[in-house]
């Protein structure tokens, strides 16, 4: 991205993370973490949440690592911090995350590309108690037009493969207001052993149809 939406995507950022005080065992709300590569016309995937229970329920990423790196990013506001946390966060997602190999690696291995070329939101920034049956819709469509809505302007993707049907909503609501509609799909529900070859398939299909722009 150029640097003026860097700085602005930067400041959304910080908006997310002081956005509000939630529980400590629930830690901070979670920014988005774009890769240093990613530009306008790139890949994103957009997952629901960040994660549910409190911290101490034995957790698949080191959250004690995690919540330090946002505190610093919280503290500053710089892109340093920023960096800091997106580091951390691409470093525990391919050695801890359970979703790593089942989803996100098998994606990026259709796509061809890295991490550090595509960008991961979630379109409810904090952790929840007991996952997505904690949401509303009267609370979800304020929170996405705040924080996700804004993001997708500036990021400005090609295409969005979304995880799981609250991602999905947050897509339509977004393509019902913006002149320039975002294509997605969502990554198939099934079994662990059949998602990771949907996902190499699904990546192998976004490659082929915008080779042109990656």
């Amino acid at each position: 991205m150029i640097s003026s939406d860097w700085n602005e995507f930067i400041k959304l950022q910080h908006d997310i993370v002081s956005s509000r005080e939630v529980h400590p065992r629930l830690g901070l709300p979670q920014p988005s973490w774009v890769g240093k590569n990613y530009s306008a016309g790139g890949i994103l995937i957009v997952g629901i949440n960040p994660g549910n229970g409190n911290l101490d329920n034995g957790l698949d990423l080191d959250e004690t690592k995690v919540q330090d790196c946002l505190s610093e990013f919280k503290f500053s506001g710089s892109l340093d911090d920023y960096t800091s946390y997106v580091n951390e966060m691409h470093r525990q997602q391919v050695s801890s995350w359970a979703r790593w190999t089942r989803f996100t690696g098998a994606l990026l291995e259709g796509l061809e590309l890295t991490l550090n070329d595509v960008g991961w939101l979630n379109s409810w920034k904090y952790r929840t108690l007991n996952g997505s049956e904690d949401l509303s819709i009267s609370a979800f469509r304020p929170h996405i037009k705040r924080f996700i809505f804004n993001e997708l302007k500036v990021l400005k993707p090609q295409f969005v493969v979304t995880h799981g049907w609250w991602a999905k909503y947050a897509l339509e609501e977004f393509n019902k207001i913006s002149t320039t509609k975002i294509r997605n799909q969502d990554i198939p529900q099934r079994g662990s052993g059949s998602a990771r070859q949907d996902a190499i398939l699904l990546g192998q299909q976004i490659r082929a149809e915008y080779s042109t722009n990656l």
